[in-house]
């Protein structure tokens, strides 16, 4: 199995029992016996290409980081420096996470992740932060001129009003 994403959304949550129905929170399959998370898997297995390894490292922030790292091979993905282990390299989110730390959830899809050097990280971080604040700065000025514009609407409509109609 690779560690590509499945995803059934937010709404999913394992069953509570064995006798509701169910699907795995990796492949989506549906459960069968004691299972209530994922598909089964053999005993001691070490879940290298299960559905629960596939389930964590796609959606836990740990997990989701060894994976990006080791799938990128220690190498920044953008001016190429390689590191022996972790250290000096980070992980960034392509859709940024705008300070919402590091909760489980579908924004840990490796998809979603990149290996960079600390000072390739800053510097895309910094470029996200650029553009999400030109964004809410556009957002906020498209907002005002609406309330300019329907400000402006109930103004024209009022002077329309014969003056004994106008609210008091």
């Amino acid at each position: 199995m690779s560690h590509e994403a499945y995803c059934q959304g937010a709404e999913w949550r394992p069953r509570k029992r064995q006798d509701q129905p169910g699907a795995c929170g990796a492949c989506g399959t549906p459960l069968t016996g004691r299972n209530r998370w994922f598909c089964p898997s053999r005993y001691g297995e070490q879940h290298r290409d299960s559905c629960r390894e596939s389930y964590m490292t796609n959606h836990w922030w740990s997990e989701a980081r060894a994976a990006t790292i080791l799938r990128d091979q220690h190498t920044c993905q953008i001016c190429g420096y390689h590191a022996q282990d972790d250290r000096g390299l980070g992980v960034n989110h392509l859709v940024a996470r705008n300070g919402r730390g590091y909760q489980v959830g579908c924004h840990n899809h490796l998809k979603n992740l990149q290996t960079l050097c600390h000072t390739c990280h800053a510097v895309t971080t910094a470029a996200q932060r650029k553009v999400r604040a030109l964004e809410a700065a556009k957002a906020r000025r498209l907002a005002q001129e609406q309330h300019d514009r329907d400000k402006l609407d109930r103004w024209t409509h009022q002077a329309r009003l014969e003056p004994d109609e106008a609210p008091a």
